[in-house]
């Protein structure tokens, strides 16, 4: 048990008081008028004689305030993070008829003052009636939705954290429900194979993706719709798609060159075998067809062989070249 009031008088005559272990400032009023050194009966019996016209500052001892900080811990303030007041421990102090367990006090507080509590720890009661109201405020409003809010962790309390814990928590399962319900709603469906796709996309990541061939059919007929389109679409962000670079793959399986190839005329074989056309002679009657098509603008030669494609008559652009090689 602390001692709620003492004085002390040192070697050097002077006099310090102390409360609740705390000493009281030189610049109290209760040092107005006194002498500075106390070496007589006389200026002893003056100092206790002042000091039984103060009394002890009670702080705020209201019960429904000490929530707020835990005993021995600070209330600091939101914008300049400075302590500004703390919870005093239990020093089973009275006053008059009136007995308390814990205070809360102002980090400036007079600790002696004339009347009940200090001009310091008053402007502190009107801080903790509004903490209080704003407490009682925030249990009836609705919760708060930490997981959609852009707040910094560090100006979060620790109650908040844990709160948007529980949230994020409550959503991952809610989320993870509704995935279900649609996975059994749709059990086949191309929605539910593009929905896997975009989440295993998420997981894996662009280097680790492997899409479902599918996927890849559907988006080398968007992109042969529309390539702008199509990129467009991929840069927005708002669903993920194969790039332009794997769709190439697939779309230039076989190397495109002037007359026949022959591993296209292999591929119609067995196109042709897997429909029958074999069996059947009234299938065995094919026609081919040639026409004239814009491959890419302003395409004019092959970057792997250097010819010159996608014109029907290059004899202009061929006599031109030799020319220019004539010319060297």
């Amino acid at each position: 048990m602390s001692i709620k009031l003492s004085v002390i008088i040192n070697s050097n005559f002077c006099a310090k008081i102390y409360v609740h272990r705390k000493e009281v400032s030189s610049d109290n009023d209760i040092w107005t008028g006194l002498p500075t050194k106390y070496d007589s009966l006389e200026s002893v019996t003056k100092l206790l004689s002042r000091l039984k016209r103060f009394s002890v500052c009670v702080g705020n001892p209201d019960e429904e305030y000490q929530y707020i900080t835990p005993v021995g811990c600070g209330i600091s303030d939101n914008v300049t993070n400075t302590i500004h007041s703390y919870r005093e421990g239990n020093f089973s102090a009275t006053s008059g008829t009136f007995s308390y367990g814990s205070t809360i006090r102002s980090v400036h507080c007079s600790l002696l003052v004339r009347g009940k509590r200090c001009s310091q720890c008053l402007d502190e009661r009107r801080i903790l009636r509004k903490r209080h109201q704003r407490a009682a405020e925030r249990q009836n409003s609705p919760p708060t939705d930490f997981v959609h809010k852009t707040i910094k962790h560090e100006n979060m309390s620790r109650s908040n954290l844990i709160e948007k814990i529980n949230q994020q928590r409550d959503e991952m399962k809610s989320m993870s429900s509704e995935i279900e319900k649609l996975k059994r709603k749709h059990p086949n469906s191309v929605k539910r194979l593009f929905w896997e796709q975009q989440c295993k996309f998420e997981t894996s990541g662009k280097n680790g993706m492997r899409w479902h061939p599918m996927i890849i059919r559907w988006c080398l007929y968007m992109r042969n719709k529309s390539a702008k389109s199509y990129d467009s679409m991929r840069d927005s962000g708002f669903i993920q798609l194969p790039s332009a670079r794997t769709l190439f793959d697939y779309s230039h399986y076989t190397k495109s060159a002037l007359g026949f190839q022959a591993d296209v005329t292999k591929m119609l074989h067995e196109e042709a075998k897997k429909l029958g056309m074999f069996k059947e002679n009234n299938k065995s009657y094919v026609g081919v067809l040639f026409d004239e098509i814009r491959i890419k603008e302003d395409l004019v030669y092959d970057n792997h062989t250097g010819e010159l494609i996608g014109y029907c008559d290059l004899d202009s652009i061929s006599n031109q070249i030799m020319n220019l090689e004539s010319c060297k």
